[in-house]
């Protein structure tokens, strides 16, 4: 138990390190029209069919970013290269959507704080994790979780 926990902090980590060296890069240009390529529309198209609320954006890096509205309200962001395949993808959760797993886990080690924000987080090779912004029980602290989704709780 204690290797599966050490190696679900370490993944964190490094998933966390990677995010903070793509935060500049992803940050889109305020642009009036992008030209998505037809192979990533496609992409997009075979795991959305039903969608009609994308709109399309340009990183500074080059790929291609979607950000959509999801039936229960759950807004998606999900990042595409050139090619169409997935970079990484991002669901901002209701609170009252947060799986009972995610709540039980935060609960278990900070007991009777509330969360603030959710987002499930979605990266090639790396189990899904939960990124959790909470306010402690004083009602005054913070602190940023990274959960996984059996509820393994890591900062």
């Amino acid at each position: 138990m204690k290797k599966l926990f050490v190696m679900i902090l370490a993944l964190v980590c490094v998933t966390s390190i990677s995010f903070a060296q793509k935060s500049k890069a992803t940050k889109t240009k305020a642009t009036a029209k992008v030209t998505v390529p037809q192979l990533v529309k496609d992409a997009y198209a075979a795991n959305y069919p039903e969608s009609t609320t994308a709109v399309w954006a340009k990183t500074s890096v080059g790929n291609y970013m979607v950000t959509q509205e999801l039936e229960n309200g759950e807004k998606q962001t999900i990042e595409y290269n050139g090619n169409g395949d997935i970079m990484n993808s991002r669901t901002l959760y209701k609170n009252d959507l947060v799986p009972e797993k995610v709540v039980a886990g935060i609960q278990a080690k900070y007991s009777g704080s509330i969360i603030e924000e959710a987002n499930r987080v979605e990266l090639p090779g790396i189990a899904p994790y939960y990124a959790v912004k909470i306010k402690l029980a004083d009602g005054i602290k913070q602190k940023q979780l990274y959960v996984s989704e059996q509820g393994l709780v890591s900062l």
